[in-house]
């Protein structure tokens, strides 16, 4: 049995069981990926929320991931060099972005940076303590952050990033939607075991985050899902059956 959590506790579930929209925090550290050393146009999922592509533009080197200082190297180009776009799924707004910039012998290889919202107009942006700190940004689409160096070559004038940190809001609402027909998922609220059924037969997978963007628990199921290990709070469950993928908030009490 699970423990009686407190009335705080329960309060804030029920918060947030009924809110539109609930707000979360991600941070990756690039090494987190398990890239080879030297790969170029590093790419990857932050979570389900959250990817990431790499560009060359106009540096005369492509992006690369190093193991040494597990970093991502963006090359000048005279203004337009390497970059980083964040592509942002349908439903979630990105208030804040903090970038980490790396340090070695006394060395900050933060470079001065250009990053657009939302395929608008360039801003400027400069390190303090090798952190970028974006704020208030509203991205809904896709957040492209830029080595703006004015040089065209040499190694200190490389933009070398180590970790990154989202927050944003996600709207319940929108992950309603499901392609998987007659798709239930109950009891929700939950507390040991979900039943998840729909109009077809057949293994289902199911992979459930918590609202930090970390996988919690996943597996296969025909119907019944042992979710007893998980904490008190608001979870997203994504589904996959026979090639269809649908989401749903889950809530354990």
């Amino acid at each position: 049995m699970k423990k009686i959590y407190s009335l705080v506790a329960i309060l804030a579930t029920s918060f947030a069981v009924n809110a539109q929209t609930t707000e979360v925090t991600v941070t990756k550290s690039f090494n987190e990926f398990s890239f080879a050393d030297a790969t170029e146009f590093p790419t990857a999922n932050i979570n389900e929320h959250i990817s990431f592509t790499t560009q060359q533009n106009e540096s005369t080197v492509s992006p690369k991931y190093y193991n040494a200082g597990n970093t991502i190297r963006l090359y000048p180009g005279a203004g337009n060099g390497g970059s980083i776009t964040f592509n942002l799924a349908s439903g979630i707004i990105v208030t804040d972005l903090s970038i980490t910039a790396d340090e070695y012998n006394e060395v900050s290889y933060a470079q001065p940076v250009t990053y657009t919202v939302n395929n608008g107009t360039p801003v400027n942006a400069t390190a303090i303590n090798n952190v970028y700190t974006l704020t208030d940004l509203n991205a809904t689409n896709n957040i492209v952050f830029k080595n703006a160096n004015s040089g065209t070559s040499g190694q200190n004038n490389q933009l070398r990033i180590r970790n990154v940190s989202f927050t944003y809001t996600v709207d319940l609402a929108s992950i309603k939607e499901n392609n998987i027909e007659g798709l239930k998922v109950y009891p929700n609220p939950a507390t040991d075991l979900v039943n998840i059924t729909s109009n077809e037969f057949g293994t289902k997978e199911v992979t459930i985050f918590n609202m930090l963007g970390k996988k919690v628990l996943e597996t296969s199921t025909e119907e019944t899902v042992n979710v007893s290990t998980l904490t008190s709070g608001v979870y997203i469950m994504n589904i996959t059956q026979d090639g269809k993928k649908a989401s749903r908030k889950l809530v354990i009490k």
